[in-house]
């Protein structure tokens, strides 16, 4: 991947906590999604299971009023997700030449069913690597159903971590 993209992906919250390694592994299968001006990245009511990241460029939020909200890659409002809810709250469109980073947050099982195009599937196996943890990180999980991002919090939290359970990703 390109340093550029690099850079950008680490940025983010919460890559922007990963350790270097862990990062570069993840980064062999990161991509960042170009979207032109004007396209709909997403709208408001879709369910899906992808979590979206703004690296690079500008969005209008949307909310069920049609008012927006511009926010650019460099706020630090935009370091963590835009949305991350399945029925989305908000309509985004780009308002310039933008990158998208989407996140792919169900397991591997799921994956090979139907391949999220443009996305980066993560999935952690939490007790073989609280080890490559970072021990003063919050950690936020997540998953289609909300039973393993439960588990997973859990887990984090008995081994001493800071974890919270996002809202459920989807129903699927």
């Amino acid at each position: 991947m390109e340093s550029e993209n690099r850079e950008l992906i680490k940025a983010l919250t919460p890559f922007n906590d990963i350790p270097d390694a862990d990062f570069d592994e993840i980064l062999k299968s990161a991509k960042l999604t170009p979207v032109s001006q004007g396209k709909l990245i997403f709208k408001r009511s879709d369910e899906d299971t992808k979590i979206y990241w703004l690296a690079f460029g500008s969005v209008d939020l949307l909310d069920e009023k049609f008012e927006a909200k511009n926010r650019k890659a460099d706020e630090d409002v935009t370091r963590n997700a835009i949305d991350n809810n399945s029925r989305h709250r908000l309509t985004a469109v780009s308002t310039e030449e933008s990158k998208i980073l989407i996140i792919d947050v169900r397991n591997p099982k799921k994956v090979e069913e139907k391949k999220i195009s443009g996305s980066l599937n993560i999935t952690l196996l939490l007790r073989k690597n609280l080890c490559k943890l970072k021990p003063e990180g919050v950690y936020v999980m997540a998953c289609d159903g909300g039973k393993r991002a439960e588990l997973g919090a859990y887990i984090l939290n008995e081994n001493s971590f800071s974890a919270y359970v996002l809202n459920q990703v989807s129903k699927s």
